[in-house]
Order: structure tokens, then C-alpha cells, then sequence
């Protein structure tokens, strides 16, 4: 009996830490997006014969058909951020009109606005939705 006290008593501790580390991974990955209004000045952006819900989907694979490394995603807003060729890409995925959906692009490379990254970003997501 003494000896499943002290187990129970070791294990406790373990237990809470994974719990905490867990909760953190969510806290990390469940981060927004935000759009700003320097996004949209700066954003490159094309309008794909797509519903939204789809090309968010498509968008997605994309990304990380692009990088290795953690997406992070805003399913709500349909945001995501990601680190692409040295730089930090954002795509977020609109509503244009009835079975179209505007897909921008704005990527920073050393905190500088790379009008060459988010092109060549957009273009990669805009082959891979179309399937060319």
C-alpha cells in the first residue's frame, strides 16, 4: 500500500507538467491572425472560382506543402501565418463574390515588406488550387 502512495505521489507532478505543457501547445496554436490595415496596403492578392470554405482548405496544403515549419492558423477569420523562404507570410481568405474568394498575401522578410516573397507565395497557392 505504502509503495502505490509513493508512486501516485511521483506520478502526480508528471501528470500536472504534461497538463500545463499541453495547455501552452493550445494556447500557441490557437493564436490569431491579425489583419491590419498595413496587410491590406501592402497585400497582393488574385480571386480564385473557388468557395471559400474550399479554398481555405486548399490554402492550408499549400502552406505547408511550402514550409516545414508550424502554421499558425485562425480557422474563424481565415487567417494563417507561416514562415516561408526566410520570411513571415500571411494569407488570409475572403468572400469575393457568389463562388469566388479573394486569397491576399503580404510576406516580410527582417521586418521589411518583400513584395518578391508575397508573389511568389501567392503564385505557388494559386497553381496548387488550380492544379497547373
Amino acid at each position: 500500500m505504502k509503495r502505490t502512495t509513493t508512486l501516485m505521489a511521483l506520478a502526480a507532478p508528471l501528470l500536472g507538467a504534461f497538463l500545463l505543457n499541453s495547455c501552452a501547445l493550445m494556447a500557441v496554436s490557437g493564436a490569431a491572425v491579425l489583419i491590419t490595415e498595413e496587410f491590406r496596403d501592402n497585400a497582393v492578392s488574385t480571386v480564385v472560382p473557388l468557395e471559400p470554405a474550399i479554398a481555405w482548405t486548399g490554402v492550408l496544403a499549400s502552406l505547408s506543402g511550402q514550409t516545414n515549419e508550424l502554421i499558425h492558423r485562425d480557422d474563424a477569420h481565415h487567417s494563417a501565418r507561416a514562415e516561408i523562404d526566410g520570411g513571415e507570410v500571411i494569407v488570409h481568405v475572403e468572400q469575393f463574390d457568389q463562388g469566388q474568394t479573394r486569397i491576399l498575401v503580404e510576406a516580410k522578410k527582417y521586418l521589411i515588406h518583400s513584395q518578391e516573397l508575397s508573389l511568389l507565395t501567392l503564385d505557388r497557392i494559386e497553381q496548387d488550387l488550380m492544379g497547373r
